[in-house]
């Protein structure tokens, strides 16, 4: 019996968003970390940023999940209007004064799948800062193999395992072309530049700043077989099309950078973690076991092991 296969963009599609799927059965932090739920160094480091920007006053983050980021940001920031869009219901546990919009950006369309978010990102008061950390990396998008007879989209039964399809369509070939010129298995960006550009176009109406933080790499660092992997209750596991697991690819960040671009903004920043944390906060020597967490998280934060390699993207985004 022939296996039931289809491309891994849409098999990833329906393992991530679908009736059951990961993101709306699962708790992703019973299956992986991020540096906002582990440590509020983050959460300064972004604060940081707004310093030369006293004219925003609220922040919008995309994929907020359990809220950890904005409740970082309103311990440093009270006065910053907060709100997290995210596919999960708002967490119990977050103060009422950060907002919440339950929404699902929709890969596919290119929309946002219910309206709460169009509506919030198309009233937004004034200049906001937008924060997608670590969101870009799950969102699904086409995965294609370079051979000596072109390109193919690669199709994925549930088992795993994988057969050649048919070319990919025009978008996915050209971005191919122009961002992913060598290596064997390609993860074409199109589906995070057109989230990145919708969420620029967006801001400009206000004006404001975006910023991408993600696993990601650039044209001179794409890795050769493609970076598709999956996370299960913390252990790295193999990618499967299946909703138990966090399926994820690392961000083309400079695509990325050029979506902003076009969509009118221009990139004040794009460099490693490690290279923008590099220096450690100071300890409160008052408090040595808070002076340890604190040298601990930052640690990990600039470690490339750990989060040090994630890129950060900053965009102007000038009012229209």
């Amino acid at each position: 019996m022939v296996p039931y296969v289809q491309p891994w963009f849409e098999a990833w599609v329906d393992a991530a968003y679908g009736d059951g799927g990961f993101w709306r059965a699962e708790r992703p932090r019973n299956h992986f970390r991020t540096a906002s739920s582990t440590t509020p160094l983050l959460a300064l480091a972004i604060a940081d940023l707004l310093v030369a920007r006293p004219d925003i006053e609220c922040v919008v983050e995309l994929g907020a999940g359990d809220g950890d980021l904005l409740w970082g940001l309103s311990s440093v920031r009270p006065a910053l209007g907060l709100t997290g869009i995210d596919l999960r219901p708002r967490p119990a546990s977050l103060p009422d004064r950060i907002g919440w919009v339950e929404d699902l950006w929709d890969v596919s369309t290119t929309s946002w799948a219910c309206g709460p978010a169009e509506v919030l990102l198309s009233t937004l008061p004034g200049p906001t800062l937008l924060i997608a950390a670590e969101w870009l990396d799950d969102l699904p998008c086409p995965i294609i193999s370079r051979t000596e007879h072109g390109l193919s989209v690669i199709e994925v039964a549930r088992d795993g395992r994988e057969h050649l399809g048919d070319p990919p369509g025009a978008a996915s070939a050209a971005w191919a072309e122009g961002w992913w010129p060598y290596g064997d298995r390609l993860e074409i960006g199109t589906t995070r530049d057109d989230a990145w550009s919708d969420a620029l176009r967006h801001l400009g109406r206000t004006g404001g700043l975006a910023l991408a933080i993600d696993y990601a790499h650039l044209t001179d660092s794409r890795p050769a077989e493609g970076s598709l992997t999956a996370y299960q209750s913390g252990r790295k596991v193999p990618p499967l099309p299946d909703p138990t697991l966090n399926l994820t690819a690392a961000v083309a960040m400079d695509s990325l950078a050029a979506a902003g671009l076009l969509a009118g903004a221009s990139t004040l920043r794009l460099t490693r973690q490690r290279d923008l944390l590099d220096r450690s906060p100071p300890p409160d020597a008052s408090d040595h076991l808070a002076a340890l967490a604190t040298r601990s998280h930052h640690a990990a934060l600039v470690d490339p092991a750990v989060w040090g390699n994630q890129l950060w993207l900053l965009q102007a985004v000038p009012a229209r």
